[in-house]
């Protein structure tokens, strides 16, 4: 009887592993092919709050009620960070609600849509629905969910 309950769970574990795909706390990283062959994209470690993800190209689900706040681009053997995204998963101080509140129909935004803090680190607003980015350069599509 217990052999048959954990068929399930290992069976989907098994799925997890051929298709590439990890999945940690609110944190889904999945493996993708850049979309046009034709654009040389570069790759770079994907890290989600210092802990290394994956690699691009992929696609980065976050949801914001985990409290995952930092995605960083690294390279190299010492990890240079390349491009850095800080997720905004509140809205209690006015001064950042009326910073960096934005909105659109779709949802879907490109790297150069978003506010940057003066250290150059991209600023993922709070958005009351899901967004989408698209790094074009590294291939990322990150989407924050609530």
């Amino acid at each position: 009887m217990r052999r048959a309950a954990l068929l399930p769970l290992t069976l989907a574990a098994g799925l997890l592993l051929v298709a590439g795909c990890t999945t940690t706390a609110g944190v889904t990283v999945i493996p993708a092919q850049p979309s046009d062959a034709s654009f040389q994209t570069r790759n770079a470690f994907i890290f989600v709050d210092g802990k290394q993800r994956g690699m691009t190209p992929a696609t980065v689900r976050i949801r914001r009620s985990f409290g995952a706040t930092e995605v960083s681009l690294r390279t190299g053997p010492e990890f240079t960070i390349l491009r850095k995204f800080e997720i905004e998963w509140s809205t209690t101080s006015n001064r950042r609600m009326v910073q960096f509140t934005f909105g659109n129909e779709d949802g879907i935004y490109d790297l150069t849509d978003l506010p940057t803090m003066k250290d150059g680190t991209y600023v993922i607003p709070y958005f009351s629905h899901r967004v989408q980015v698209e790094d074009r350069e590294f291939s990322l599509v990150l989407i924050v969910e609530d």
